[in-house]
């Protein structure tokens, strides 16, 4: 079982050496000498109660890209749970202390922390002012054994479920994922931690429709039609 995020408030990240990657290069990371890989939701969560508290899929799924791999997609999660964004931001805070503590190794010349966070790219984004919620950048792989794994919800009293894909990820769906990183990235001059989606839930939008559409604030009543 994955533990929730919450569970990762406050933990020490353990840093390994710095090796090759495909592009670019990369430092482990570990917590109780594990990798990280955590369920993104409160630890109490309650599937049928609870799933409009989960993260928002606001765009969609990314195109692929000419010259990208194909099977690998792009996935924004607006968090608007507090302590789940005190678990991103507190992963960002231990990155950027190792690597001011290890820039010559890494970057290659001592750098203080203010240089260490202009090329620093934060695991989530949140607006100085916020005027949006904090945005969590993420991965989906669509081939391949390590394909993320992706059901679909349905609506109900017990929680039912069946096999989705991605095309079932839409505009406004909400979303339980399990994360996973691989640890620090270095490449063309930046640096930061990723997250790669191995399972999802996905719970799509409610479509209003007829006169629930209209959102009228007062009470409506459906009669017979008189000929």
């Amino acid at each position: 079982m994955t533990s929730p995020i919450t569970n990762f408030l406050g933990v020490k990240v353990e840093y390994g050496p710095e090796t090759l990657a495909t592009m670019g290069k990369q430092v482990k990371m570990l917590v109780g000498g594990e990798p990280i890989k955590m369920q993104v939701a409160q630890q109490d969560f309650d599937p049928v109660k609870d799933f409009e508290t989960l993260p928002k899929v606001p765009f969609g799924v990314s195109a692929s890209y000419p010259g990208s791999d194909p099977g690998r997609r792009k996935l924004d999660l607006v968090v608007d749970d507090k302590k789940i964004v005190e678990v991103f931001q507190g992963f960002d805070e231990q990155n950027i202390k190792e690597v001011v503590k290890r820039s010559k190794e890494l970057l290659g010349k001592e750098m203080d922390e203010k240089a260490v966070k202009d090329i620093f790219t934060p695991s989530v984004k949140v607006h100085p002012d916020g005027k949006y919620d904090p945005i969590v950048p993420s991965k989906l792989q669509l081939t391949g054994d390590k394909k993320t794994s992706i059901v679909v919800a349905v609506p109900g009293d017990e929680f039912t479920f069946y096999e989705g894909t991605v095309d079932d990820i839409e505009k406004g769906s909400r979303v339980l994922v399990v994360v996973e990183t691989s640890g620090l990235w270095f490449k063309n001059r930046r640096f930061g931690m990723s997250f790669k989606v191995t399972d999802m839930v996905v719970w799509k939008p409610v479509r209003k429709r007829g006169i629930d559409a209209f959102g009228f604030a007062v009470k409506t009543t459906k009669v017979a039609r008189e000929d």
